[in-house]
This record gives C-alpha cells, sequence and structure tokens, in this order.
C-alpha cells in the first residue's frame, strides 16, 4: 500500500550499545525481488501499509517456501496482462485443497471417489500448517504461502477501499427451541450465523472451516463477485465442496452494492441453519439517501425443524413426495411467544442485540467492526512434541485484530474448550465500560466451556500496537495475539512510513501441557517448570532440536523500511532482542508514540508492546533475529536458551552459513535493561501533546515484595520449611474472590467480595533493598481482596518500590483502564526529597505496563479519569499467581458521561 508523507522526525535517542561483527558465507540461494508475501507458517499477517490514495506500484505475489517476504517492488503497469490472465482464469488455491503443487489448479478438479482417503489427508495437514504454523513438508507450506500471495494479489486487483477478515467455523452446536434441544449445524456457534459488517468497495476474506459432518459451500447472496466467480459458493457449479475438516478461504469482493445483503450455505438445505446477515454501508464520507436512522436492526425470517435438517432433506428426496413443514417459523433464530417454551429468549435476544447497538451509539465510534473467537484445542507440533494446545482459531499465536483510532470492536467470544476463560485487551482502556476488560472475577466472572460473551473493546486515543491475551490462569500462554490499531482515515504516522508491518511476539513453548504446568506451580508451592523454549511467532528458531524448517523467515527488500509491531508474550521473563547488524528504532510502546530512540539492541516486559522500524541497510545477507531473557534475580533457574528467526534480503548473493548472529547483552545486565527504558520519551509535540499532571491530589507509595506463607495442611508444598512462594503489594496478597469484583460494587451489594481500602503506603517500613538482616516475620503478609478508591478525575502519583524481602527481581507493572506517565525511576530506596527533583516531567512516556528494576524504584503519574474497577498487578505469571495484584475502584463523576456504564445482558454467570 502508498503512503502519503510523513510528519517530520523528532531528534533520535541513542542508546550505546556492542555491534555484531559482520561475515560473508557461502550458501548461494535465489531470491524473488519482486515480491510481496505474508508468513503463514504462523498464519500472521504482514500488512502492507495503503493510504486511500491508489498507488499500482506495490502488487504483492508469493513466493514459495516458509518466509515473509514484505518486498514491494511489482510495477502494476508493467504487468497488467499478467494479472489480468490470473485474475480471469485462475481460480484461487484453496479452491481445489487435494492439490499440492506450486501452481493454482483449476476448480473443475474434483476428488475422485477412488482417491478419496488420500485427498482428505494431504487437505487436513495442509489446513493444520496454514493453523499452527507446523511444517508438514515443503510442498504443503509452499501452498499455504501461494494461497496467502494469491488473496493479496487479488484484494490489490480489486483496489478496494478496505479489507477486512472473518472466520467462518461450520460446526454442530446444541440449540434449544420449542422445548426441543438438538444439534444445529451453525457458524461460529450461532443461529443464526455471525453479521459481516463492510462498506461499499470493500473486500472481505472469509476463511471458512468445515467442522460438520457433512459437506459446505457458502455463497454470499447479492455480491457480484466482479471477474471472480471462484467464491460465488453453489456447490459443482463453481466450486466442489469443503468437505468434513477441510478449509476454504473465500474473497467476496463488494463492488457497487449497498444496503443489505447476506450469506448462506448453498449445498443440501444447510442453509435452513447456516446463514447471515451482510451489511454493506455507504462509503466513508457519504450517507444514506434518506434521513439518518438512529440504530440498525437485523430482521431475519427463518424456520426451525425438530429434526434435524438433513434428515428432512434426505426424506423429501428419496419420498418424490412434498418436504416435511417446518414445526416454527422464526424471527432472528426465534419463534416468538406464540409458540411454546420461546417467549424468554425472544426478549434476551433482542435485549442483547439492543444493547450492543447502544453501546456503539454511545461511544460514536469511527467504524465498527465484528470478529469471532473460537477458543478449542488444536493439535500443534514444536520440539518433535505434538499435542493439544487451546487456541483461538486454532491459531498460535492467534489471529490479529486491525482497527483505526476510535473504532469499535465486537468480538464473540466462544469457549469450545474444556477450561474457563477470559480475554483481556491489553492497553485499551475501555472508556467507562470495565465489562469487557477481562481479568477473571475482577470484571467478570469466566465463560464457562461451552460458554459465550459477546465484548465490546472501545478504542479512545490509543494508536499503535496493543495485544489481546487470556487473563484466567495460564492460558494467556497460548490464547493470545496482536491488535494493530492505526491512525485515523487521513491521518498518518508521525516517522517516516513504512514500506510493511511485520508482527514480532516473543512467546513461550511447554512440552507439557500448560494447564498441568499451572497446576503443579501452584500446588508445590515452589518456583514453576522453566519452558522448554522460546519463541518468535510461535516458532522457537533453528537453534533448538526438529524447529528449522518451521523457523520464521522475513524477507527484505534493501533500501526499505519495515514497522515491527512487537509484544513480549512470554509468561514469567524481560527479553532481550535484537538482529544482527541492524540498529532498531522505537517509535511507540503501549499505544503511544515515543521520540524515536535507536539502539542495537531491545529491552521488552511481559506485556508491553513496541513499535520499531527496521531499515534494510545492510549488505545482502540472512541476518538472526534472537531473543533471550534477562535475568538478574541471584540463584533463580530460567530458560537461558535463545530464540531465533531469520532476515533475509532479497537479491542474488552468496549467504552467510549460519546467518550473522546479533550480540545482545549478557543475561544478567541490569544497566542494560535499565537504561533502554529509561531513554524513552514521549513526542510532547504540538500534533502529540501529553497531559502530565503536575499537581497531584494523591500520593501513592506501594512495596512490591516475593514473600511466604505456610503451606496448606496436608497440601503438597516442595519447600523444606514447610512455607510456600507468595507476593504482595503493600504486604498484602491479593485473594481472588469467587464471584466479580465489579458487579458487587456495580450492584452495590458487597457481601465480603471485596475489603476495605487499600493502604496509600506500606504498613512495615524498613530499608527495603536491605539483602540480609530482616525480621523474618516481616516475610509473611496478610491476604485479602482489599481495593483502593479514587475521585474521578482525581491526580495520582504512584511510586513502586522492590523489596529483598524473600528476593529481589524485576516487576513489569500494569494497569488495566488507564495510561500513565513514567516520570521517573532509580536503584535503591525511593527518597522524595531527592528523587522528586529530578523527575522528567517534560516528555515522559505514556504506558501502560513498565518494569520496576531489581532493587530499585518507579514512579508514574496518571489522572483516574475512567470510572469502573480496574486490575493493576504485575505481568509476570507466577507473581500475579502468588498475589502480587490489587483494585482500584475510580468512582463515578458528577455528569452522565463520567459514570460506568450498565452491564451488557449476556455477561457470563458465577
Amino acid at each position: 500500500m502508498a503512503y502519503r508523507p510523513v510528519a517530520k522526525h523528532g531528534k533520535k535517542n541513542e542508546v550505546s550499545t556492542s555491534k555484531a561483527n559482520s561475515n560473508d558465507g557461502s550458501t548461494s540461494r535465489q531470491q524473488n525481488k519482486n515480491a510481496n508475501v505474508v508468513n503463514t507458517s504462523n498464519t500472521f499477517e504482514v500488512l502492507n501499509s495503503l493510504d486511500e490514495e491508489k498507488n499500482d506500484e506495490n502488487l504483492p505475489i508469493i513466493q514459495s517456501s516458509t518466509t515473509t517476504n514484505v518486498a514491494t517492488s511489482m510495477d502494476l503497469g508493467h504487468n497488467v496482462n499478467e494479472i489480468q490472465h490470473i485474475n480471469e482464469n485462475t481460480p484461487p488455491i484453496s479452491a481445489t485443497p487435494v492439490v499440492t503443487s506450486t501452481q493454482p489448479a483449476s476448480s473443475s478438479l474434483c476428488a475422485e471417489e477412488d482417491s478419496e482417503g488420500d485427498v482428505e489427508h494431504v487437505y487436513d495437514e495442509t489446513r493444520t500448517f496454514m493453523a499452527s504454523g507446523s511444517g508438514y513438508g515443503t510442498k504443503k507450506m509452499k501452498m499455504s504461502f501461494q494461497a496467502l500471495g494469491f488473496l493479496l494479489i487479488l484484494s490489490f486487483i480489486h483496489a478496494q477501499a478496505a479489507t477486512l477478515r472473518y472466520t467462518f467455523v461450520v460446526q454442530e452446536t446444541n440449540h434449544t427451541r420449542l422445548c426441543t434441544n438438538k444439534q444445529l449445524l451453525t457458524v461460529n456457534g450461532q443461529f443464526p450465523g455471525p453479521t459481516i459488517t463492510a462498506r461499499r468497495g470493500d473486500t472481505v476474506i472469509v476463511d471458512v472451516i468445515n467442522r460438520g459432518d457433512h459437506n459446505i459451500t457458502i455463497h454470499w447472496h447479492g455480491v457480484k463477485q466482479p471477474r471472480y466467480p471462484w467464491s460465488d459458493g453453489p456447490e459443482f457449479v463453481t466450486q466442489c465442496p469443503i468437505k468434513p475438516g477441510g478449509n476454504f478461504t473465500q474473497m467476496v469482493f463488494l463492488s457497487d452494492e449497498e444496503g443489505t445483503l447476506w450469506w448462506h450455505a448453498h449445498s443440501d438445505w444447510s442453509r435452513a441453519t447456516v446463514h447471515g446477515l451482510i451489511y454493506v454501508l455507504p462509503r466513508l464520507g457519504t450517507t444514506y439517501p434518506f434521513r439518518q436512522p438512529d440504530a440498525e436492526v437485523p430482521m431475519i425470517i427463518g424456520e426451525w425443524w425438530n429434526d434435524d435438517i438433513q434428515n428432512v432433506f434426505e426424506e423429501f428426496m428419496s419420498s418424490g413426495a412434498d418436504p416435511a413443514n417446518s414445526d416454527a417459523l422464526t424471527i432472528n433464530g426465534q419463534p416468538g411467544d406464540l409458540y411454546n417454551c420461546s417467549a424468554a429468549e425472544m426478549k434476551m435476544s433482542f435485549q442483547a442485540l439492543g444493547f450492543l447497538l447502544i453501546l456503539s451509539f454511545i461511544h460514536a465510534q469511527a467504524a465498527t467492526l465484528r470478529y469471532t473467537f473460537v477458543v478449542q484445542e488444536t493439535n500443534h507440533t514444536r520440539l518433535c512434541t505434538n499435542k493439544q494446545l487451546l487456541t483461538v482459531n486454532g491459531q498460535f499465536p492467534g489471529p490479529t485484530i486491525t482497527a483505526r483510532r476510535g473504532d469499535t470492536v465486537i468480538v464473540d467470544v466462544i469457549n469450545r474448550g474444556d477450561h474457563n476463560i477470559t480475554i483481556h485487551w491489553h492497553g485499551v482502556k475501555q472508556p467507562r465500560y470495565p465489562w469487557s476488560d477481562g481479568p477473571e472475577f475482577v470484571t467478570q466472572c469466566p465463560i464457562k466451556p461451552g460458554g459465550n460473551f459477546t465484548q465490546m473493546v472501545f478504542l479512545s486515543d490509543e494508536e499503535g500496537t496493543l495485544w489481546w491475551h487470556a487473563h484466567s490462569d495460564w492460558s494467556r500462554a497460548t490464547v493470545h495475539g496482536l491488535i494493530y490499531v492505526l491512525p485515523r482515515l487521513g491521518t498518518t504516522y508521525p516517522f517516516r512510513q513504512p514500506d510493511a508491518e511485520v508482527p514480532m511476539i516473543i512467546g513461550e513453548w511447554w512440552n507439557d501441557d500448560i494447564q498441568n504446568v499451572f497446576e503443579e506451580f501452584m500446588s508445590s508451592g515452589a518456583d514453576p517448570a522453566n519452558s522448554d523454549a522460546l519463541t518468535i511467532n510461535g516458532q522457537p528458531g533453528d537453534l533448538y532440536n526438529c524447529s528449522a524448517a518451521g523457523t520464521t523467515r522475513i524477507q527484505v527488500e534493501s533500501g526499505k523500511t519495515y514497522l515491527l509491531r512487537m509484544v513480549n508474550a512470554a509468561m514469567n521473563n524481560i527479553a532481550f532482542f535484537g538482529i544482527a547488524n541492524h540498529s532498531l528504532t522505537v517509535v511507540g510502546t503501549d499505544g503511544a508514540y515515543t521520540k524515536p530512540l535507536t539502539s542495537t539492541y531491545i529491552v521488552i516486559s511481559p506485556g508491553q508492546t513496541l513499535d520499531i522500524l527496521l531499515e534494510a541497510n545492510q549488505p545482502r545477507n540472512h541476518y538472526y533475529i534472537a531473543s533471550k531473557l534477562f535475568n538478574a534475580q541471584r540463584g533463580s533457574a530460567f530458560d537461558n536458551t535463545t530464540t531465533t528467526a531469520i532476515v533475509e534480503y532479497t537479491g542474488n548473493y552468496t549467504a552467510s552459513s549460519p546467518p550473522i548472529f546479533p550480540v545482545l547483552p549478557a543475561f544478567n545486565d541490569s544497566n542494560a535493561s535499565f537504561n533502554f527504558t529509561a531513554s524513552l520519551r514521549s513526542l510532547a509535540s504540538a500534533e502529540h501533546p501529553i497531559d502530565v499532571p503536575l499537581t497531584i491530589k494523591r500520593t501513592l507509595l506501594y512495596t512490591l515484595s516475593i514473600n511466604l506463607l505456610p503451606c496448606a495442611v496436608n497440601g503438597t508444598c516442595e519447600r523444606a520449611d514447610g512455607n510456600r512462594f507468595a507476593a504482595s503489594i503493600n504486604n498484602i496478597t491479593f485473594d481472588m474472590p469467587s464471584t466479580s469484583v465489579l458487579q458487587a460494587y456495580y450492584r452495590g451489594v458487597n457481601n465480603g467480595v471485596y475489603g476495605p481500602d487499600f493502604p496509600d503506603n506500606p504498613p512495615l517500613k524498613f530499608n527495603y533493598t536491605q539483602r540480609t538482616g530482616l525480621n523474618a516475620s516481616w516475610r509473611f503478609p496478610e491476604t485479602g481482596t482489599d481495593v483502593q478508591h479514587l475521585k474521578h478525575n482525581e491526580t495520582v502519583e504512584l511510586v513502586f518500590q522492590g523489596t529483598n524481602l524473600v528476593g529481589g527481581v524485576d516487576h513489569p507493572m500494569h494497569l488495566h483502564g488507564h495510561s500513565f506517565y513514567v516520570v521517573g525511576a532509580g536503584f535503591g530506596n525511593f527518597k522524595r526529597s531527592r528523587d522528586v527533583p529530578n523527575y522528567n516531567l517534560v516528555d515522559p512516556p505514556l504506558m501502560q505496563t513498565i518494569a520496576v528494576p531489581q532493587n530499585g524504584w518507579t514512579a508514574i503519574r496518571f489522572k483516574a479519569d475512567n470510572p469502573g474497577v480496574w486490575f493493576m498487578h504485575c505481568h509476570l505469571e507466577r507473581h500475579v499467581s502468588w498475589g502480587m495484584g490489587m483494585v482500584f475502584i475510580v468512582r463515578n463523576g458528577k455528569t452522565t458521561n463520567a459514570r460506568v456504564l450498565p452491564p451488557p445482558p449476556d455477561m457470563p454467570p458465577c
């Protein structure tokens, strides 16, 4: 995509680090100069930055390997004939899943009966590879990349205003009508199915995954699909059906349609339950040709059979007579209160729908997007170990949400797993709407297996990279993904426009089931088992066994700039990160822009996000991307391995073998970690002003401690002294309640759910960073669910102070519902008379997660302007599991617009 000119850069800050040595190798490799490829080995997308102005210079094609090629050099003007040939005569790669060659296959090649077993086996492997990133062979990997590149080609050919992506999981789910409960073929568990919302001229990509027992096709009724019948959908007319276990990525090209359309199954009679609406809104900047409505309401007239619709169809076809009549007509899937057992369901259905419409209008966002998250166990292989992994939509890492500043994102979360789940939208403030924030038993009770919850994600002033993750037990190890918050339409980044954007997710892999790891950790009272590998975009990299084929590869073109959207999704450690021989320039963190900070290495805490510019300005070669953990805690075990990916320049050259490796700080280099974070600065410009509280109404000092608590009677603690590890803030270990703090507060019925005010200062005052000679009794904290009340719009200064009660360690502290300015930090004990005068009140970074240094302190300031209940905790999972958390309750203001919005009707029950 093309970009408009960018705003001027701020002055760059420099962090001095060692430089990696370069060398030349001997491996020859032919690169593809004219490619713009996304890596589907982890099903992540490289988002070329498209502006509203159309530019035909950047047209992607695909390279058949497990790489992410983000070069953009194809000239549309010189390849018109070739592109027209592809578009008119070539079906999509995934139209015929039996074909594994690198060439597009004809959609007329349906599987023959005598080869059906082999065909289905090949297809299932290809599908699993795309979902998990596991390699099943070169041909299948090539096909995966081919298919994704083909989709990118088509989206550029059609030059639509926007490209949206949905996932349709077709599967049997339980539904009850007319007192009859039965299995119903649905999309994403919904009857009727999900609504697609787009604008005139948009492109909609729909990944259709068939988990049912019968063949399926999907038709986009009313969409003309100009020059592209391959995704139209009628069975055996434009395609062969998607078999059980198969999938097909369909391109829906909107052209001059505007108004209401719909989608439905187009095989047998499956459309009786497999259908939903398509809202085609006017283009941005245009309106309806009638008076603007106050809200929009779906109205789907349908039918219900108590019998299985497949039985109805087969009996009808075999009998030669008329089919059996339905048992009820329906409106939006409900028979209505003139039928038996139907009155309550009808009311709830409209109540939930109306609530979502009300909220979207209250927040008056620029656009409303909708995603479906199906949480379920899927097979994935790493380190030669194949296991069931809890994922969203079968992907590890999970799908990326892409929106613009100020948008509303509706996410239908469907729990098909075996354990409770909640989802947190990390970095999203959720103004006045904590109900969808996600932390288990703080703002909601969990979504139980078989349950679902529609979450409203209200973006406000966030811009940059955020992320989402599970917030119950340790499920976030595999249930997580990125959120790209793009600038509003008509605005640009405050830095040089990147040529492409690349996800960069640091994570971990356990060969054991993560639920077992968590339960053993909690029952033992000791440290958790270390992970078996670190990962980049879900892949360990070629320094680990059985991992070379799946290694994440990023292809770049000399002279171009790439925006790395990074998150540390690891569970328990801060990470160092670098790319051999390349400088990295940080331009944002936690959804806010920063002055450019250039360094040869990056430090990133668990939960933190960074926006980083990579300039492809080195000699053509292969360069390792590497990440390893930082750990300054004496005597503690941790994963000291290194995960890798590879940057590959396009062109003809002899590549180094192995690739050049970056120089990273030592694993325990506290100064390297501290100095990097301390160098971050806000833009603080006229275009991006800051609002640091200068007059403080509330001053808080919170100690962060590792503690001990007695083992439970007849417990299984492993420690010889009969104690287990704990953690605390101000010597209070957070005791997770069994019902939601938010619901108790909102309803004014506490009943012991939470306790009195959390202390403003430590109840114990001592030399916090002293290593020896401490009173042994100080190691044992109180336990409770105490909360801290803040007045609306109260300005707060909070100083985090690390201690050495049991052992000192860095603590990445994360505050929900608010961003804060990091105004100061240092080693030793905080001293107000000495440290406050040295605060940075000119351009402190605006963050949501900050690492408090081991044996040190960090000061933050924020305005409590978001009414609701907001969790604050250490983002090291072992620490929050031990109790290093607390809750702020920000009281309502005096006006209607300063009060917590009401809860949705579908809040999960406790």
